[in-house]
């Protein structure tokens, strides 16, 4: 199942404000400066911000596979092995990541035998944990989290 990213209003506004401000100042300079150059300027490096925000943010959704969690943010894709995960807790962070709000789930997962983090914000959180546990036996609920049991072998980084 595709879970879609939550969005938090505030952020999409704080996002659509910025660019629209930039924008108004790019037209600013050239209606009512006068001042052509810098006003062509700032639309220049409005349109290339708004292009490089959609193109890193969307579309962000995340897919549970049968062996992988597949992290889909605009042109990338993180693929993340099921097996892998030692721990998905819930976290309010401010951190870069692909989501659209800070109501966030952190995903503790080993790579290259390091443990690496990843916060995503999937809109229908419990049943993307639902269906997470389901495909991927290792992990138990313990509350709000997810984390490996220590019978099943690998890392078992709980206590993170």
């Amino acid at each position: 199942m595709v879970y879609y990213s939550k969005k938090d209003a505030w952020l999409i506004a704080l996002l659509i404000g910025t660019l629209a401000l930039s924008l108004l100042v790019g037209l600013y300079f050239i209606f009512v400066s006068g001042n052509n150059a810098a006003g062509y300027r700032w639309l220049l490096a409005c349109s290339v911000a708004g292009f490089l925000v959609l193109l890193f943010t969307y579309p962000l959704h995340y897919t549970i596979g049968d062996t992988e969690l597949l992290i889909r943010s605009g042109i990338t894709l993180r693929r993340i092995p099921l097996d892998t995960i030692e721990e998905v807790s819930p976290v309010r962070d401010f951190s870069s990541s692909p989501a659209w709000s800070i109501d966030r789930l952190s995903i503790l997962y080993m790579k290259k035998g390091r443990p690496v983090y990843i916060y995503i914000s999937p809109a229908q959180k419990l049943e993307f944990q639902q269906e997470l546990e389901r495909k991927a036996p290792h992990l138990q609920r313990s509350g709000e989290r997810l984390v490996r049991t220590p019978s099943s072998g690998g890392p078992c980084f709980a206590s993170v």
